[in-house]
């Protein structure tokens, strides 16, 4: 029999899971806003709007995703690495 998914487990296929839909929600919406009829009204219409907001969510959905698999992997803080500075050598 196999084990109980750890909560580990359950939050990586959780966090594919929003970078599989984030990624296509961006992609098609990027994609059809590109093709879409250019009326008179074009950037500001109800089509264009809807695609506008179903891209940020995509992206939103990514990002999330990519932070958690960061999380998850061990990368916990966004703040770079402390620099070091090599001694000067005459």
């Amino acid at each position: 029999m196999g084990q109980r998914p750890t909560l580990e487990i359950k939050l990586a296929e959780l966090a594919n899971r929003f970078r599989f839909v984030g990624l296509g929600l961006a992609f098609l919406a990027g994609i059809t806003f590109l093709f879409s009829p250019r009326e008179a009204g074009w950037p500001f219409d109800p089509l264009s709007d809807f695609l506008a907001a179903t891209f940020a969510v995509g992206c939103t959905l990514l990002v999330c995703g990519q932070l958690v698999v960061r999380k998850l992997v061990g990368f916990g803080s966004m703040e770079p690495p402390p620099v070091t500075i090599p001694p000067f050598k005459d």
